[in-house]
C-alpha cells in the first residue's frame, strides 16, 4: 500500500465525497477485509454496501488484494491503494467543471468535519478527553496566519513531514490512540475590524 494517493479525477473526488464511502475508505485503510466483515465493522447490512465498494474499486481508490474460496463462495478481499489521500488543488481551478468539483470538495469537507466533531462528542462522552489530565487532553484552534510565500512553503514542508513520520508509525504499539483533522488553505484577508466590533467566532449571545 502507497503512504498517499492524490485525488486528480472530478469522479473519484465526486466518489469519495459520499460519507459512507468515506467510512468504507477508513474501514479498508486498516487492513483488508471483505464487504462482510466492512459491514460488521461499520454496523451496517452488506447489500447496503455493495455498489459502494464497487464505485470505489471502479476509480481506483480501493483495489481486490485477495481472494478465498469459503463454503462454496469466493471472499473478496479489499484494501485502500493508499494510507492517506490528498486532494489536487488543480481539480478547484477555475474551469467549466469547477462548480462541480467545487462541490465535491465541499462534500468531502463537510464529512471529514462531521466526523470529527462526532468523534469529539464521543471521546467526551466516555471520558477519554479529560482537561486535568496530560495525557488525555484535546488540543483544538483556529487561526488565520498571515506570513511569505517562502514561510508557507516551509510551514507546508513541516506539516507533511510530521504527519508522514506518524503515518509511516501507523500499527507499532501505543497507549492512547488519537484523531487528527488538519486543513491548510488560503483566504481573503479579513478587513480590519472598527472599535467596538466583536471578535471572529463571537457573538454578542456569548456569556462573559
Amino acid at each position: 500500500m502507497m503512504k498517499s494517493w492524490v485525488i486528480d479525477r472530478l469522479e473519484q473526488a465526486r466518489i469519495m465525497a459520499h460519507p459512507l464511502r468515506m467510512r468504507l475508505l477508513e474501514a479498508f485503510c486498516r487492513e483488508p477485509m471483505t464487504t462482510m466483515q466492512a459491514a460488521v465493522a461499520l454496523g451496517l447490512p452488506p447489500t447496503k454496501l455493495y455498489h459502494h465498494v464497487a464505485a470505489l474499486e471502479r476509480v481506483g481508490l480501493v483495489r481486490l488484494v485477495r481472494t478465498r474460496k469459503k463454503r462454496g463462495t469466493t471472499e473478496k478481499y479489499y484494501q485502500t491503494v493508499a494510507h492517506r489521500f490528498v486532494v489536487d488543488r488543480r481539480l478547484f481551478e477555475v474551469s467549466a467543471a469547477a462548480e462541480e468539483a467545487l462541490n465535491g470538495l465541499n462534500a468531502i469537507s463537510a464529512s471529514w468535519l462531521e466526523d470529527t466533531a462526532a468523534e469529539l462528542k464521543q471521546s467526551i462522552a466516555d471520558k477519554l478527553i479529560q482537561p486535568g489530565n496530560r495525557d488525555k487532553r484535546a488540543l483544538l484552534a483556529r487561526l488565520h496566519i498571515s506570513t511569505t510565500p517562502e514561510r508557507f512553503a516551509l510551514l507546508q514542508r513541516k506539516l507533511e513531514a510530521l504527519l508522514a513520520e506518524f503515518d509511516a508509525a501507523q500499527g507499532q504499539s501505543g497507549t492512547i490512540h488519537y484523531g487528527l483533522t488538519v486543513a491548510l488553505y488560503p483566504v481573503k484577508k479579513p478587513k480590519a475590524r472598527g472599535r467596538g466590533d466583536l471578535p471572529a467566532g463571537r457573538t454578542g449571545k456569548e456569556k462573559k
